[in-house]
């Protein structure tokens, strides 16, 4: 015996409301259907869906939302009018998209071993919102996974090792880069395994024809951020196939955010290295560009909280693959971005770097200078570390080399200079942070 519960709205009447009040609750008994004809589902109380099916259908557009969570079952969109979901949900078992369902940056969680189904150019996810909207999963992968495509999300794993929990999130817009989107899929993948190096797998990225959004497929490569979508590498992709929608990567060793696109569209400079030494008192900020179309300039810009920036120096772009390096003398806790400007005019920022070059406060002095058999190193530090010494001939030989433990407060340190010529020397107090001389005279 089967109980169909249909409610029913007219076109003229599309804000028509299947609402469950505060304090009421519905309860599907065993897998009895529901169907919304052009009436948008309210949840404000209780819904428990049993193992039934909700269907959204009609031709107006319809919505879900409410104030409390909801969790379907089993939940067909075939709505021709479109449906918006005003908050998160989640489905225990199948997601049937017939018609098109605008996440706007919420979110659906595919519960276990629940997936979506039928979606295709007409029938899809989107998020006009142009946010975060997506739909995710989190699966145990205890074994070796070959050719498994976790709830049809649109990654498929051909080979990987045993990844652990793994969440696998497709956000439903394009990446936006250089304040556009335009030559990028409107989908990206977020992948995040327990296990995550060294896996050398093999992975497809599927898309639909309706979301090239001005990516060519004959030549579309792979995109990759591991800094949350700051900056982003382009990776050559290993096959594709523009019947069937895919991109495959193989010799994968991590995975992160990953998005598909033309190779000029994600940035106007794609860094392989950003990094900063504590060197001379001050930072020393270095990095190495793979790619570069059309840049300008890179500005260098500082922080003390990583929320107020000013721009500290500006370096002229290369134009092509280079390496890049800028010195801040003035040392502290700071933290650093480089702004990418392209000759357009759009710009990008890099990830953030802190550096933490702390002032050693040294007065460095000699006596007695002229010297005959020995001469003292005297000076001063702020904190405890260790350092080299070093004497120099005037040609440049190094003639002497002492490694010492640098105490706070007052130094005194004995050079032995016996065995040593009459002449002029120099003398370095050097480590990776500080580089001090002093010139003496040997009778």
């Amino acid at each position: 015996m089967f109980l169909f519960i249909f409610l029913t709205g007219s076109a003229a009447m599309a804000q028509n409301n299947f609402i469950i009040t505060p304090g009421a609750e519905v309860t599907v008994t065993g897998n009895l259907p529901i169907f919304l004809n052009n009436i948008s589902f309210v949840n404000n109380g209780t819904y428990n869906a049993g193992s039934g099916t909700l269907t959204i259908s009609g031709n107006s557009l319809s919505a879900i939302s409410g104030s409390n969570s909801i969790t379907f079952y089993n939940l067909t969109v075939n709505n021709t009018g479109g449906v918006h979901l005003n908050q998160t949900i989640a489905v225990n078992n199948e997601l049937n998209v017939g018609g098109m369902m605008n996440v706007k940056n919420n979110s659906i969680i595919l519960n276990n071993t629940a997936s979506i189904a039928n979606e295709n150019n007409s029938n899809r996810l989107t998020d006009d919102a142009a946010g975060t909207g997506n739909i995710t999963t989190t699966r145990n992968f205890s074994l070796p996974l070959a050719n498994v495509h976790p709830a049809n999300l649109g990654v498929e794993f051909i080979n990987a090792p045993a990844l652990g929990n793994t969440t696998i999130t497709r956000y439903c817009a394009a990446v936006v880069r250089n304040g556009s989107s335009a030559g990028l899929i409107t989908r990206y993948y977020k992948i995040d395994p327990s296990v995550n190096t060294g896996l050398n797998a093999s992975v497809r990225f599927y898309y639909l024809d309706a979301e090239l959004n001005g990516t060519v497929e004959t030549s579309a490569v792979l995109w990759k951020s591991t800094d949350n979508g700051i900056s982003w590498a382009q990776i050559s992709p290993d096959a594709r196939n523009t019947s069937t929608n895919w991109v495959q990567k193989n010799n994968v060793n991590d995975f992160s955010l990953w998005t598909i696109g033309n190779s000029n569209s994600a940035l106007p400079v794609v860094l392989s290295a950003f990094n900063t030494q504590c060197k001379n008192n001050g930072a020393h900020l270095l990095w190495t560009t793979e790619t570069e179309l059309n840049s300008e300039e890179f500005i260098i810009e500082k922080s003390s909280d990583a929320v107020n920036w000013k721009p500290v120096g500006t370096i002229e772009a290369k134009g092509t693959a280079a390496n890049y390096h800028f010195n801040d003398a003035e040392a502290g806790v700071s933290y650093y971005r480089l702004k990418q400007v392209d000759k357009d005019g759009t710009f990008t920022y890099s990830k953030i770097l802190k550096s933490e070059c702390e002032v050693k406060s040294i007065t460095l002095m000699l006596y007695p200078n002229p010297a005959t058999e020995y001469t003292e190193l005297v000076f001063t530090s702020d904190k405890a570390y260790k350092s080299g010494i070093t004497v120099f001939a005037a040609n440049g030989q190094m003639v002497r080399s002492i490694q010492t433990d640098v105490q706070k407060g007052m130094n005194k340190i004995l050079i032995n200079l016996s065995g040593l010529s009459s002449g002029t020397y120099t003398i370095k107090l050097n480590d990776e942070k500080l580089n001090l001389s002093k010139t003496f005279i040997k009778q």
